[in-house]
């Protein structure tokens, strides 16, 4: 295996790839039993306890930077999610090992402006922030 081949190949597994919604199927109905499928019937807070940083104008489109970061009292899991996409979730952290911290940082591309939202499920229930790369400089887009 040539070096390129492996760094194509091992970078692009840290990248979670987005492509169209309207190429890959209803986007807003995945989204929605992505949720379902998560936390069941359970109820989902919006709280500022869970920050998400997520650039508003995104400068290249193939690079978007994403960091969550959750102060909520014994944090399991966080979970990244992209509106308007059908496979919405694009990475997820089990936190329950004490040794881990409740954060990560990650790297989208992103096609078109959409909503990303992280979901933080804790011992007492789930939290969530939301937050909308409105443009794109550059697209990812070849």
């Amino acid at each position: 295996m040539q070096r390129r081949d492996w760094i194509k190949k091992t970078s692009a597994s840290g990248i979670a790839a987005l492509t169209s919604g309207t190429v890959l199927g209803d986007a807003a109905s995945k989204y929605d039993q992505t949720v379902a499928d998560l936390v069941g019937g359970d109820k989902i807070t919006l709280d500022e306890r869970v920050e998400l940083l997520v650039p508003e104008d995104a400068a290249n489109g193939a690079v978007v930077p994403v960091g969550v970061f959750s102060s909520v009292p014994d944090t399991v899991k966080i979970v990244l999610l992209v509106h308007d996409h059908s496979r919405a979730k694009v990475a997820s952290l089990d936190t329950s090992n004490p040794m881990l911290a409740p954060r990560f940082s990650t790297h989208l591309q992103l096609i078109e402006a959409t909503t990303v939202t992280a979901l933080v499920q804790s011992k007492s229930g789930w939290f969530s922030q939301s937050a909308r790369v409105k443009t794109l400089g550059e697209s990812c887009e070849k």
